[in-house]
C-alpha cells in the first residue's frame, strides 16, 4: 500500500485511502490491546444505614393513662305506683342522705282507698265477731245434745267463710297503705342527683324513671385501655395518683374490663377498685392511672422496619462495629405495639442492629452507620 502512495500523486484518491487504511488498522490494534486487559476491581459498595443498640427491658413499659372518678354504683329511682307528681325536692347536683324525700304523688285516690278499705275490715271484723260468738253458743248446744250435728256444721261454715272475708280484707288494707306510701319517693343510699327526668305536674307510671342518684358511697376509676397492649395491662399492678394533689397516692386493681372495644377509639373501658378511697375523692374529677407490669420475661424493641424474613423466619443484620459489616442473625418475636415489635431471643445485650435499610444489605455488606 505504501507503494502505491509513492507512485500516486499527493492528494489523489489513492492516496486518500491509503491513508484511511492506516489510521483504522491502527485504532482496531488499539481497542483489540485495550479488551485484552482486565478491568480494574471495584470495592464493595458501602450502604447508609440507621441502627439501634440492643436493650433488654420489661414486655411492656410502665403506661400513664388519663381516667375519671366515678361511682361504682348508679340508681334510677322511680315510683311503684302511677300518678301526678305534686312535689320535688331535688334539682341536679343536690347531695342526697338515706331515706331523705326525692318526690311526691298526689296521694288523694289512694287515701279513700285506705279509707274505703278501712271501713270493709271493720263490717268485716263485727261479722267475725257474730259468728264466733254463735258458734260458741252452737257448740255448748251440741254438747248437751240440743242441736244435731248438721246444724252446728252450717254455724262452723258461717264462721270459717267470715274469717276468710275478714283476711281477705285486712290484706287488701294492707296493700292499699303499701301503696299510699309508695306516694312518697325516698332515697335508701347516699349520693348525688346527677340527673333528673321527671317534673312537678307529670303524670307517671309505676316503674317510670325519677332521678338518677349516684352512689358516694363507694368510689372507682374509669379507664379506656389501648387495644394493643390489653393483655398485658390487664395484669399489671396499678397506682393512682390526682391531678393537683401530689399527696393523693392510691393502690388499686381492675375489678371490671369491657369485653368488647369502643367502636370509634377501639379502647377497653376498664374500671379501676381503689383499695383505700378517701374525701378526696370527689366524682368526676381527674386521676391518673400508672399500669407497672409484673414480668419476670425481658425483651428487646426495635422497629418494625428492622425485620426482614429468610423464608418464614424472622431475621435481623447484626452489625459488627470492627469489620463494618452486616451479618444475618434468627430471632424470635414477641408482641406488637404499634410500629415496634418486641424480640425476645436471639440477640445480645449492646449488640448493634440495622433498623433502617435492611432490604438492601446482604451478608458480609459494609455498612455506613448514620446515627
Amino acid at each position: 500500500m505504501c507503494a502505491i502512495r509513492y507512485y500516486s500523486r499527493p492528494g489523489s484518491v489513492i492516496s486518500i485511502y491509503c491513508t484511511s487504511v492506516l489510521y483504522i488498522s491502527f485504532l482496531c490494534v488499539l481497542i483489540v490491546m485495550l479488551g485484552c486487559s482486565p478491568p480494574p476491581e471495584k470495592s464493595p459498595e458501602r450502604y447508609a444505614v440507621r441502627v439501634q443498640r440492643v436493650v433488654w427491658e420489661a414486655p411492656v413499659r410502665p403506661v400513664e393513662l388519663s381516667g375519671n372518678v366515678v361511682a361504682r354504683y348508679e340508681s334510677i329511682l322511680s315510683f311503684q305506683v302511677a300518678g301526678r307528681i305534686t312535689r320535688r325536692l331535688v334539682d341536679i347536683g343536690d347531695v342526697v342522705k338515706p331515706g331523705e324525700l326525692i318526690a311526691e304523688l298526689d296521694s288523694v285516690d289512694y287515701d279513700l282507698a285506705v279509707h274505703n278499705l278501712e271501713s270493709a275490715v271493720e263490717r268485716a271484723l263485727s261479722d267475725y265477731e257474730t259468728a264466733r260468738a254463735d258458734e260458741r253458743r252452737f257448740a255448748t248446744l251440741r254438747a248437751q245434745n240440743v242441736l244435731s250435728q248438721s246444724e252446728y256444721d252450717r254455724q262452723l261454715n258461717v264462721l270459717n267463710l267470715a274469717k276468710g272475708q275478714l283476711d281477705a280484707l285486712q290484706a287488701s288494707l294492707k296493700i292499699a297503705c303499701n301503696a299510699r306510701q309508695y306516694t312518697r319517693l325516698n332515697s335508701e343510699n347516699p349520693g348525688v342527683v346527677s340527673a333528673i327526668f321527671a317534673e312537678v305536674g307529670q303524670v307517671v307510671n309505676s316503674g317510670q324513671a325519677i332521678i338518677r342518684l349516684t352512689r358516694t358511697n363507694e368510689m372507682e376509676v374509669a379507664v379506656d385501655l389501648p387495644e394493643n397492649c390489653l393483655a398485658e395491662l390487664s395484669k399489671a399492678r396499678v397506682e393512682i395518683t390526682l391531678w393537683g394533689d401530689l399527696q393523693a397516692k392510691y393502690e388499686g386493681s381492675i375489678r371490671e374490663l369491657s369485653p368488647q372495644a369502643d367502636p370509634k377509639t377501639r379502647t377497653y373501658l376498664t374500671k379501676i377498685r381503689i383499695h383505700e378511697s378517701d374525701s378526696r375523692l370527689i366524682l368526676g374529677r381527674t386521676a391518673r392511672v400508672r399500669f407497672i407490669p409484673q414480668s419476670d420475661r425481658e425483651v428487646v424493641r426495635m422497629p418494625m422496619t428492622a425485620i426482614w424474613r429468610k423464608q418464614r423466619d424472622p431475621m435481623v443484620w447484626v452489625v459488627d462495629t470492627d469489620k463494618n459489616t452486616v451479618a444475618a442473625r434468627e430471632v424470635s418475636l414477641g408482641p406488637v405495639y404499634g410500629n415496634e415489635v418486641s424480640i425476645i431471643s436471639g440477640l445480645a445485650d449492646n449488640e448493634i442492629v440495622v433498623t433502617a435499610g435492611a432490604h438492601k444489605l446482604s451478608p458480609g455488606q459494609p455498612v455506613l452507620v448514620l446515627n
